[in-house]
């Protein structure tokens, strides 16, 4: 695995399309990671150096999980979507209003779209309910206070959730895919990114365990 920092975004940039011509010259399948929102000049900027390209597939870490769960049987998994995960909030907030300490749907009637991404974060750090009630249990006042009642909604949705998966779960879930995958043994090259979730890591250990060479 090799890994490159730069400050000099330019740089990095060259450096990357440097990785993908000698990728391309290999004539074997290649991934390009990127963030959701930078694919499509990424496309656009390979094909401008190099011209049609077949071998090579330009994604974000979201469209890998999909195409895992796609081509290697995961589609019929149960599993919901952010609007699923705001219903199920909505939910867990009317059921335990009188435990909040100090969230209320009656004085901010979007809190459980806020908690339901503020959840989802947590999962995507693989932190869980029980790891939020310790956090609160370190803490004190307003922050005591936050973290336990965003504990108390986590633990309530993953019982509403039932035997479906959160959308970070189904995450990890097509991550445990990869070894058997499309993508085994790939060149993977990661570009465009300052910070990794623990979701996207551990992702990035599965492409390590099947042999992938990344940069």
């Amino acid at each position: 695995m090799e890994i490159i920092i730069s400050r000099y975004l330019k740089r990095l940039e060259r450096h990357a399309l440097t990785l993908i011509g000698e990728a391309l010259l290999k004539e074997s399948y290649t991934a390009v990671i990127v963030p959701s929102q930078a694919s499509f000049m990424t496309e656009k900027k390979i094909a401008e150096r190099f011209g049609g390209f077949c071998d090579l597939e330009v994604m974000s870490f979201e469209k890998l999980y999909a195409l895992l769960l796609e081509r290697q049987g995961g589609e019929a998994v149960l599993r919901t979507d952010s609007v699923s995960e705001e219903i199920l909030t909505k939910r867990a907030i009317s059921e335990h209003e009188q435990e909040l300490k100090l969230f209320s749907s009656r004085r901010d009637e979007l809190i459980h779209s806020r908690l339901a991404k503020q959840i989802a974060a947590l999962s995507r750090e693989m932190i869980t309910p029980k790891d939020a009630r310790e956090l609160a249990k370190s803490s004190t006042g307003a922050l005591e206070a936050k973290l336990s009642d965003i504990a108390l909604i986590y633990e309530a949705t993953e019982k509403l959730r039932g035997d479906k998966l959160s959308s970070a779960q189904a995450e990890r879930f097509a991550s445990d895919k990869i070894p058997l995958s499309f993508i085994a043994g790939a060149r993977v090259i990661i570009y465009g990114f300052d910070l990794f979730s623990k979701n996207k890591l551990y992702t990035i250990m599965k492409l390590i365990e099947a042999k992938c060479e990344i940069s």
